[in-house]
């Protein structure tokens, strides 16, 4: 079988095209390999003979080059919109056993990795259906669509049935996104603290606590880059926190902050003002509203918003300042990961209300599977979070795993079972 194998093998480029051709291979260990190689066995030994092939693996092993040049297109536009400034590199190695193929990539700079891993989760799902093989047949039958796993050392892995065909590394990213690859529970609580990046020592309590919580910063406050890097040091997601026009209250129109979005606004400058800040951010896995009540219940402002953020992998979290609020609405028809704000802690800041309103999210996260309360680092909500019982028992999870389980959604049965 392993002669015939190599018979149908198509010849692979040793310098893989497009952006992720690099000058020279990197050298990642990887638990499933056996010796690391850049070019193929000359011969096989003995132990090749005893290796059976999956359905999968012979598939990919028939059509390994229609499949790279395939993939390799919704990896390069993936990176764009989720790590646009990093540098990719990649290599062929061959497993001295099975002498099946691996393609190895790794992603080193700026960016999310979660959001090119979004947007390429949603692309294979689009487009894996309907790509084709040289003779014009589905280059990949239904129970073979691609799709992705991440692996619990930080990996992310791009596979048809059991068969690996690529392999993303992110150095330096591993215990974040190793998080990726636990289940998600039910019920679960995911917490996010507003207007992050005012004082550091808000920050330092919070990354202190027992459980997770997700800094939504804003883009120009005077500590952001402190923020984020504690929060990258502590494992914690961020979120850019977008000023965006407040409805008047009591006779006054409050002040969103600088660079925030308006009604007034036309198309180009309501997007590139949104661009502006979320590239003070480039790590940030989304964003929400900071104010906004006037903006997020103007149907034509969100629709903007949602058109101009579609397949870039970030998450939008809708606050929900206005019960009227068409943001959630219009970023779901348009297959963004979104969700809308289920509990506000702290309207009233006093210790007891703040707890009461987490034991109503926590309800609310075991009534509906999930739920997101949203506070913000005011003396009285931090004295209500390391005080907090959490007689619900529900769990409190990183953003990230929530997201990514949301981005599962609507992907056909055969590209996500089994992966959240």
């Amino acid at each position: 079988m392993t002669a015939a194998l190599a018979i149908c093998l198509p010849l692979v480029p040793r310098e893989l095209p497009g952006f992720l051709a690099g000058e020279e291979g990197f050298e990642l260990p990887t638990r499933s390999l056996g010796p690391t190689l850049s070019t193929p066995l000359e011969k096989s030994s003995a132990q090749d003979m005893t290796h059976v092939y999956t359905d999968a693996e012979r598939h990919f092993l028939q059509n390994e080059h229609a499949a790279l040049n395939f993939l390799y297109p919704q990896l390069r536009a993936s990176a764009a919109a989720g790590m646009p400034s990093a540098s990719f590199s990649c290599v062929r190695r061959e497993d001295a056993v099975t002498r099946l193929p691996r393609y190895i990539c790794a992603g080193r700079g700026q960016g999310a990795p979660l959001r090119l891993a979004v947007a390429l989760r949603q692309r294979l799902g689009r487009e894996g259906r309907h790509a084709l093989a040289a003779n014009g047949s589905p280059l990949f039958p239904q129970n073979l669509l691609p799709y992705l796993r991440w692996r619990d050392d930080g990996a992310l892995e791009i596979r048809s049935g059991d068969a690996v065909m690529l392999e993303m590394h992110f150095p330096g990213r591993e215990r974040e996104l190793a998080d990726l690859a636990r289940p998600h529970p039910q019920p679960a609580l995911i917490i996010v603290i507003d207007d992050m990046g005012q004082k550091m020592e808000a920050a330092e309590q919070l990354a202190a606590l027992p459980y997770p919580v997700t800094f939504a910063v804003w883009p120009h406050a005077p500590h952001q880059k402190g923020t984020v890097r504690l929060a990258r040091e502590m494992g914690l997601d961020v979120l850019a926190h977008i000023p965006m026009e407040a409805l008047p209250a009591r006779g006054k129109t409050p002040n969103p902050g600088p660079r925030a979005l308006r009604t007034n606004m036309d198309a180009d400058l309501l997007r590139h003002t949104l661009e502006q800040s979320l590239h003070l951010l480039p790590t940030a896995i989304g964003f929400n509203n900071h104010m906004g009540s006037a903006l997020t219940s103007n149907d034509e402002a969100c629709r903007i918003i949602a058109r101009s953020m579609a397949g870039q992998g970030y998450f939008i979290l809708d606050s929900m300042t206005n019960p009227q609020s068409r943001l959630f609405t219009r970023c779901r028809q348009m297959g963004i990961v979104s969700a809308a704000r289920s509990v506000f802690l702290d309207n009233t800041r006093r210790v007891p209300t703040i707890l009461a309103n987490l034991a109503v999210a926590a309800s609310k996260a075991r009534q509906y599977g999930a739920a997101i309360a949203i506070g913000h680092p005011y003396p009285e909500t931090l004295a209500a979070l390391q005080r907090w019982e959490n007689l619900e028992g529900v769990a409190v999870i990183s953003l990230r795993r929530h997201i990514w389980h949301l981005s599962g959604a609507g992907l056909p049965d055969a590209v996500y079972q089994g992966q959240d």
